[in-house]
């Protein structure tokens, strides 16, 4: 992926600048960019009053994630009708010793024990023959658990996954194909705020 850079142009209100992508152009009208700055004018305190809150939780969310790891692993939470809260504490990731677990079960790991195997191929893939596709990757290996006797299609998932295809391959293609079409590139944006440091 490309390094992202990001560049600040002026707005037409008054000391408000956009930030944007750097290159990028972008001319928003004066009563959208009044409307989107008046909206995050009142999402900014309530962003930063949040992530305040959450420093100061830290240490005791840490101390309480240290009793229910360590010394109380089946403590799943507190009621407290005198502060009138519940707090709970729901198992988020859980993470394996692969080794120490197959020591202690032996020849029981790889019959009892369920797991997925992750493979990640990263394409494209060229041959002495020339390019091979992913699809045809994934379907060798169904094919070879299909002459063992696995019912593929009841355990196996294999989902391709675009990678590292940025604004520069785009515009390349673009120059070849004609515009991205609508639909194709879906972006999630993550909104955060921080206080401005004075000076």
């Amino acid at each position: 992926m490309g390094k992202r850079v990001i560049e600040e142009v002026q707005s037409n209100i008054p000391n408000v600048d956009w930030r944007v992508k750097k290159g990028g152009k972008i001319e928003i009208p004066n009563a959208i960019a009044a409307n989107i700055i008046a909206i995050a004018r009142k999402l900014a305190p309530i962003e930063m009053q949040i992530d305040q809150l959450r420093k100061e939780a830290e240490p005791y969310r840490g101390a309480i994630k240290q009793y229910a790891q360590i010394y109380y692993p089946n403590l799943r939470g507190i009621k407290d009708r005198e502060e009138k809260f519940i707090l709970r504490i729901d198992p988020h990731t859980i993470k394996w010793d692969k080794e120490g677990l197959k020591k202690w079960l032996q020849t029981t790991y790889e019959s009892k024990v369920p797991r997925k195997l992750i493979i990640e191929i990263e394409g494209p893939l060229f041959s002495k023959q020339g390019l091979i596709p992913l699809e045809n990757v994934a379907e060798a290996f169904k094919e070879f658990l299909r002459q063992k006797g696995v019912d593929v299609e009841a355990v196996v998932t294999i989902e391709e996954k675009v990678i590292g295809f940025n604004e520069e391959d785009i515009k390349k293609f673009e120059s070849i194909y004609g515009p991205l079409p609508e639909g194709v590139r879906t972006i999630d944006f993550k909104i955060h705020v921080e206080p401005l440091a004075e000076g």
